[in-house]
């Protein structure tokens, strides 16, 4: 397989400069390099890796694709990565969640301006379904996160609110039809 490297990731703050400085001559020292490439950080599953061979060819038509497993040396290694995911998810799941909230203000905005109508609910259902797979994709990439109750309970009501907003259009609907066909047969009686 070749020789072994050691991948160093550190995040120190910018002031005071001189902690940067010295790590930077320290690995230099060492003979360290710092490539000019763009890096993230996979989990090791075989989902990422099938679909990393893809990226790869991608990659390589316009430039070089260097990508390496590696493992922790220590636990706190392991646990920094994992809570770098962790908090990646957090924030994507509290996004879904504001999301929703929105989505809740819009059906309450609309029934105060009286615009239940079936095509109202039709754009959001196509909203909520969005929320959904939004929902699943993240939980599908997560490391460690299997679903998050928050998310759920909030995606729940949003569906109960559209399912109460749909009954409201529907009932709109059929007085609609109703008042039509009266006022139908009333200037058909004159």
């Amino acid at each position: 397989m070749g020789r072994g490297w050691i991948f160093v990731f550190y995040d120190v703050p910018n002031s005071p400069s001189k902690i940067r400085v010295k790590l930077w001559r320290e690995f230099k020292g060492m003979g360290a390099i710092y490539p000019p490439y763009s890096v993230c950080i996979l989990p090791d599953n075989s989902r990422v890796r099938r679909k990393l061979e893809n990226i790869r060819r991608d990659i390589e038509k316009h430039g070089t694709a260097v990508i390496f497993r590696a493992r922790g040396e220590r636990d706190v290694d392991e646990a920094n990565v994992l809570k770098m995911f962790d908090e990646e998810r957090r924030g994507e799941l509290d996004e879904i969640l504001e999301e929703c909230e929105e989505f809740m203000k819009e059906i309450q905005h609309n029934i105060e301006c009286g615009n239940v109508t079936a095509e109202e609910v039709e754009e959001l259902e196509e909203s909520l379904e969005g929320l959904n797979r939004w929902y699943k994709k993240v939980i599908s990439r997560g490391v460690e996160v299997s679903s998050d109750s928050k998310v759920e309970e909030s995606l729940r009501k949003c569906s109960e609110m559209l399912n109460s907003f749909a009954e409201m259009a529907q009932k709109r609907q059929d007085e609609e039809w109703r008042k039509r066909q009266q006022l139908e047969s009333e200037s058909n009686a004159t």
